[in-house]
């Protein structure tokens, strides 16, 4: 039925959204390594954006951007990318 093709697409929205989040989370977490001044400046953004539960992110996004798939990937690339950040900082 329905079931596999559905489940193609959750998977692809999961593989699409964690892979932006990795990339952007590297980036950012290596240049906050690399820059003092830029590790200063995001640290209190990042401790902020650690410390937001992923619901909230959630329904926010859904708020902002409606019930599609822009408003689904956006909310777990705002909510893993400081994750990444921070472990690579």
């Amino acid at each position: 039925g329905e079931l596999p093709h559905h489940l193609g697409i959750t998977l692809g929205r999961i593989a699409i959204s964690f892979s932006i989040a990795m990339m952007l989370g590297s980036v950012l977490g290596i240049l906050m390594g690399r820059f003092r001044y830029l590790d200063l400046w995001l640290d209190s953004l990042t401790t902020l954006a650690l410390n937001i539960p992923a619901l909230v992110t959630i329904i926010l996004c859904f708020i902002w951007f409606g019930l599609n798939e822009v408003a689904a990937l956006t909310a777990v690339i705002v909510n893993k990318t400081p994750n990444i950040a921070v472990t690579l900082r």
